[in-house]
């Protein structure tokens, strides 16, 4: 039988190794975190961006978890990136990840259309290009869509969500309301309240959405092995996996066009 000293020795060493184990074991393991968006990023880890994840990174060797906080708010969730407490999130646009001090991969994670809903009046002399400077633009909290599309001469206001954003141009509170293409679609009910010859809605910028991570050797690792994730797929001809997660979920317009990539 086992002295208590031996019993004492061999817990010891394992309080000293299972923390190295686990370290070790969770350098292939990628931990993001997101708000919850509808078919994009369910809690059950369905969705569009979970599942590009989960399909990229597993042709890296690396398996993915999702952050026990679940459903976390974005810009919350934005600093978890930036403290190192999750690896990645997104997507984001390249100017406002390299404003955070963040990096990104060379090939974005999905494309987007940005939309501007706006009453006729407020444009009457419109030819094909908006002009914004000098207007008041509702946003929904924290996205900077106006950076993401270079506005400057503008004043900005910020609201909850889409529906809130749309109501602002309709009560005459805010010029344009700017809308990723995803919150566009949310709030087209409330776009088809307003009077149909009034309220105009069109794209007005397209852009590629990356995912971020930290400026560390691990953050450009994890960036690394998204790239190499998706060089994979092309070489393999599987690419059409990753497209038919897009189909899937009805965001074909979001297929990214990889072919400056590789």
């Amino acid at each position: 039988m086992k002295s208590l000293k031996a019993y004492y020795i061999s817990g010891l060493i394992l309080f000293i190794l299972i923390p190295n184990i686990w370290a070790k074991n969770s350098e292939n393991v990628l931990k993001y975190n997101f708000p919850v968006w509808e078919n994009a990023t369910e809690l059950d880890g369905t969705g569009l961006y979970l599942e590009l994840i989960e399909l990229v990174y597993k042709m890296s060797g690396y398996s993915t978890v999702r952050d026990p906080e679940g459903d976390i708010p974005w810009n919350r969730g934005v600093k978890n990136v930036i403290d190192n407490i999750s690896d990645t999130i997104g997507g984001e646009y390249e100017n406002l990840i390299r404003e955070r001090g963040l990096i990104h991969p060379k090939a974005p994670i999905i494309e987007n259309s940005i939309f501007a809903v706006y009453k006729k009046s407020t444009f009457p002399n419109k030819a094909k290009l908006i002009n914004f400077n000098g207007k008041t633009i509702v946003e929904m909290l924290g996205f900077k869509l106006y950076k993401a599309i270079g506005l400057k001469n503008i004043n900005l206001e910020e609201v909850s969500d889409e529906h809130a954003a749309v109501k602002m141009v309709l009560l005459d509170r805010g010029d344009v309301a700017l809308l990723e293409e995803y919150s566009f679609f949310k709030a087209q009910k409330a776009i088809s309240q307003m009077k149909s010859d009034a309220v105009v809605s069109e794209i007005v910028a397209r852009r590629r959405l990356y995912l971020m991570f930290a400026n560390t050797p691990r953050g450009r690792m994890l960036a690394d092995a998204w790239d190499n994730g998706l060089r994979a797929l092309v070489l393999q001809n599987r690419l059409v996996e990753y497209e038919n997660i897009f189909r899937k979920y009805g965001f074909d317009s979001n297929i990214p066009d990889f072919t400056d990539f590789f």
